[in-house]
């Protein structure tokens, strides 16, 4: 009986090893990377760029060539970059 209950408990520390493991394999990051540009196909330094997923917002600038590469949860993103003079003109 002792060996039987020795045996259930190296079962249960093995699922429960492999549940921690399949969770922490779940809960990986993801990176976004890209190139701010405007208009004319030149990039652009400094832009915000902003990665929004429910009530998580991750923020980074751009850099000198425009890029930039923001680390976020696995899952669905919305992005947006905005960089001063570059918003919508507004009319007088």
């Amino acid at each position: 009986m002792q060996k039987t209950m020795q045996r259930l408990g190296r079962i249960g520390v093995a699922c429960c090893a492999v549940m921690c493991l399949a969770t922490t394999l779940s809960a990986a990051d993801a990176v976004i990377h890209g190139v701010v540009k405007d208009s004319a196909g030149k990039p652009v330094r400094g832009a915000i760029v902003k990665a929004a997923a429910g009530n998580l917002s991750v923020s980074a600038y751009s850099q000198n060539d425009g890029r930039y590469e923001i680390t976020v949860p696995a899952g669905s993103v919305d992005v947006s970059a905005d960089a001063y003079g570059f918003g919508p003109k507004r009319q007088r």
